[in-house]
């Protein structure tokens, strides 16, 4: 959180460098990832049928 809204957490100090970068990176390439997917998805497959 760091890295989006600095005023959120801890100061450097106690945060340590980097964590919230990190955390963004492999928040965003999951939902990247899932995107793609969904992106490929046929919308009449998506559902079940009741």
């Amino acid at each position: 959180m760091l890295h989006i809204h600095p005023d959120f957490v801890h100061s450097l100090d106690a945060a340590g460098p980097g964590k919230g970068e990190r955390y963004m990176e492999a928040v965003t390439d999951r939902l990247a990832a899932f995107f793609v997917v969904l992106a490929a998805a046929d919308p009449g497959d998506m559902y079940e049928d009741e």
